[in-house]
């Protein structure tokens, strides 16, 4: 197509015509500027050959030139030849240089100009050396065209077909954060894939026996549904990390501002007001299901829930000290950094039943280092370093353990590693889907979360 010609024309022989764009915003401000200044990007039209001029591209400009009172613009003439197409082209074009197209503007606009030009020109088909040149338009032309990468361009191609058919990717708010999320979405088909083939494997050797084990201790239930089926005095140790109560995505940072790891989306919370009686029921629950002699590890928000915690563990009939354990994790985070102090430890109760006595004595603080965000598969995930150390300290081989809110697994993975017994529940496949991962890349007993501990 031509590139047109520099010209200048009056203003009153441009036939502006059907334009597919109907809004022009602030056609005062720019004819002021363009009555100060002069008209700085020129205006695109069709020779029509009969003293008249279409217009092309530059309605906003068009409109705006009359406000100012000009009689003569600049322009870019193109020839009569040109066809319908092509005036579409040139349209397209002009609107990417607009200032308040949204993300998914660029994006549409973007696959039509490509759409169109390959319309116009036939896709570019690379040839065999010694054939003639290639013809047609590629990707890297319409990056050309656009004055952008075709690195660029290519991805988004991608993330506008990607649009077309995951609709729920519009509601990001900008274009990064979209494509982060379309990287996510593919990332977990390709995780479900690969547990669906899990699923279908023989397991006909004693390591994939165990894996198979593991894989099967991860119900998908609700964990007060769960609970039911599993007898009554028949758990060792229960390890429970129920919601906080106090919404966790405000008060905790999400680690997706980072490509591939896990945000607080698919946390399943519980609201404050309900929470109370959340206690009670689950708490009952636990006493039920524990020994006369078991111990239970209790995870929670010491704002605004300890003294709750504590006086439904003690309504229970638990014996619970008033001074929990501590796992310091060496690097914290804060909301509120210019007032807070970073957040670097978490606290759980220890609680028994009976006469139940620790099984490797010890102090109450376990320092452990996080799990990296980038290596998390869930939002609140604990190494499973961590989880030995406290296991360890209230039961041996041979405990049975039950964790109502598995999250990660990683519990499991801890008390299968000390020949323990463990079982739990989780509402959220995706997580799932994860752990299983993690037992089929590993053997049995030698699952590790951090490639250092203290």
């Amino acid at each position: 197509m031509a590139d047109g010609i520099v010209g200048v024309i009056p203003w009153s022989s441009i036939i502006e015509g059907d334009r597919m764009r109907k809004d022009y915003k602030d056609i005062e401000g720019l004819a002021a500027s363009i009555h100060e200044k002069g008209l700085i990007q020129s205006i695109a039209v069709k020779d029509m050959e009969d003293g008249t001029y279409k217009l092309l591209a530059g309605g906003r400009r068009y409109r705006a030139c009359k406000v100012a009172k000009l009689k003569d613009i600049p322009v870019r003439i193109f020839p009569f030849k040109t066809n319908e197409m092509e005036e579409r082209s040139i349209e397209l074009v002009e609107n990417l240089q607009r200032e308040d197209l949204t993300w998914e503007e660029e994006l549409a606009l973007t696959k039509e100009i490509d759409a169109l030009h390959k319309q116009i020109y036939g896709e570019k088909i690379k040839r065999v050396a010694g054939t003639p040149e290639e013809v047609g338009w590629s990707q890297a032309d319409t990056a050309n065209l656009m004055g952008k990468s075709t690195s660029s361009v290519s991805l988004d191609l991608e993330l506008a077909r990607a649009v077309e058919l995951i609709p729920e990717l519009g509601q990001a708010k900008t274009k990064d954060e979209a494509r982060k999320l379309f990287k996510k979405l593919q990332s977990k088909a390709v995780d479900e894939e690969i547990v669906q083939r899990i699923s279908k494997m023989q397991a006909d050797t004693p390591e994939k026996l165990l894996h198979k084990k593991l894989c099967d201790s991860y119900s998908l239930i609700d964990c007060f549904e769960g609970m039911k089926d599993i007898p009554s005095g028949s758990m060792q140790i229960i390890e429970v990390d129920p919601p906080y109560g106090i919404d966790l995505t405000k008060v905790k940072k999400s680690d997706a501002s980072a490509a591939g790891s896990k945000s607080t989306a698919d946390y399943n919370e519980v609201e404050a007001k309900a929470y109370p009686a959340f206690l009670d029921k689950l708490i009952g629950e636990c006493s039920r299901l524990l020994t006369d002699s078991g111990w239970l590890i209790f995870w929670f928000a010491p704002e605004p829930w300890f003294d709750q915690v504590l006086k439904t563990l003690k309504k229970h009939k638990f014996i619970v000290k008033g001074m929990p354990a501590i796992w310091t994790k060496t690097t914290g985070q804060s909301m509120q950094p210019e007032l807070n102090l970073a957040n670097a430890y978490e606290m759980f109760f220890y609680a028994r039943k009976g006469d139940s006595r620790l099984n490797k004595p010890g102090i109450n603080i376990f320092d452990t280092p996080p799990i990296p965000a980038l290596q998390k598969t869930h939002p609140t995930e604990r190494p499973i370093e961590l989880m030995e150390r406290v296991l360890t300290a209230f039961g041996g081989a041979g405990s049975k353990v039950f964790v109502p809110f598995l999250g990660s697994g990683n519990t499991l993975l801890a008390a299968s590693n000390l020949k323990m017994k463990g079982m739990g529940c989780d509402l959220t496949s995706e997580y799932k889907d994860q752990y299983v991962l993690k037992v089929h890349s590993s053997v049995p007993g030698r699952y590790r979360s951090l490639t250092t501990t203290k």
